[in-house]
């Protein structure tokens, strides 16, 4: 199962971060996440079960496009738990896992770096990449 979720973070999922201003904030608030979209709900759905974690809610359609789903873990706990199962399998976003995975242990201490992990996680997760 460990495999078959890697692989599957490998190709169709994001490991990364979103940076955020909250309105009325000057701060910078980063959210770290576990992402895998698709039009396949039941996939999705046994991504959960096996997981035990995240949830699954639908994406936005643009246009005749076919309705699609997003499975998202949020919760670091979570995040660090699943990416530490696959990171030996991972091949694709193997370097993505790994700075997410440095990243809690960094949090508090120093915001520049959180911001550098940041910029290199929006490289790695460029699409055609």
């Amino acid at each position: 199962q460990k495999l078959w979720l890697a692989a599957t973070l490998d190709t169709e999922g994001w490991i990364g971060c979103a940076k955020m201003r909250p309105s009325g904030n000057r701060n910078t608030a980063y959210g770290y996440g576990i992402v895998v979209g698709m039009t396949q709900i039941k996939y999705l759905h046994a991504i959960k079960r096996i997981t035990r974690a995240g949830s699954v809610l639908p994406h936005r359609q643009h246009g005749n496009r076919k309705m699609a789903w997003v499975w998202s873990v949020r919760k670091i706990s979570d995040i660090q738990r699943l990416l530490n199962d696959v990171l030996p399998f991972l091949i694709v976003k193997k370097r993505q896992a790994r700075l997410l995975l440095n990243l809690p242990s960094q949090y508090t201490r120093c915001p520049h770096r959180r911001e550098r992990i940041w910029q290199r996680l929006r490289t790695l997760n460029r699409k055609g990449r």
